[in-house]
């Protein structure tokens, strides 16, 4: 009961001191909303699926991760279920934009991905990533005028290298990436 109703004291205090957030409403509060099960995904610009963490690159890349599908199956225990050697993947921008709204990043675990990209995006460096990458844009969005949605990537790409984070895979040394596709290499192989 006390999580509901900080819902909406944090309406009221978004509404006051948030510019733009004057008319904000808040849709079906939920406590089960604030959980880490995954079945509250935005409905994002990109919906990132596991065909996407084969080193796949995006002009709006946020984030590189190389973490792998980590599912917890019925039986309780935890399965590597893709791990043959994924090589570092980008993350869009677009992934943890809403579709429909404005104003409204999701990053980390409620990000616009599958539930098998979920379970790679929800460890924590990933969550830093794009939690990095959703407060960077929303300070860029405000000081440009702008919204998170209309926000031109560049700017917050370049932001984020000042900062310090990869978004980019060529930000990575060929010795890095050749040290990655040599354990690609050499899992698809125990496979056989």
């Amino acid at each position: 009961m006390y999580l509901r109703s900080q819902y909406w004291n944090l309406l009221k205090l978004l509404r006051a001191e948030v510019p733009g957030c004057e008319n904000m409403k808040l849709e079906q509060p939920s406590v089960r909303a604030m959980s880490c099960n995954g079945q509250h995904r935005l409905d994002g610009e990109v919906f990132m699926t596991g065909d996407h963490l084969w080193n796949k690159t995006w002009d709006d890349s946020i984030a590189v991760s190389n973490s792998v599908p980590d599912i917890y199956c019925i039986d309780g225990k935890s399965h590597y279920c893709v791990d043959v050697g994924i090589l570092p993947y980008e993350v869009p921008y677009r992934a943890i934009v809403a579709k429909k709204y404005k104003n409204l990043l999701c990053p980390g675990n409620a990000m616009s991905v599958s539930f098998t990209v979920r379970t790679c995006m929800s460890h924590v460096v990933q969550s830093i990533q794009t939690g990095q990458a959703a407060g960077t844009a929303s300070a860029l969005a405000v000081k440009n005028g702008t919204t998170p949605k209309e926000l031109n990537v560049r700017l917050l790409q370049d932001q984020l290298r000042r900062d310090g984070a990869v978004v980019k895979l060529d930000q990575i040394s060929r010795e890095c990436m050749d040290m990655y596709r040599e354990r690609s290499r050499t899992l698809k192989a125990q496979e056989q």
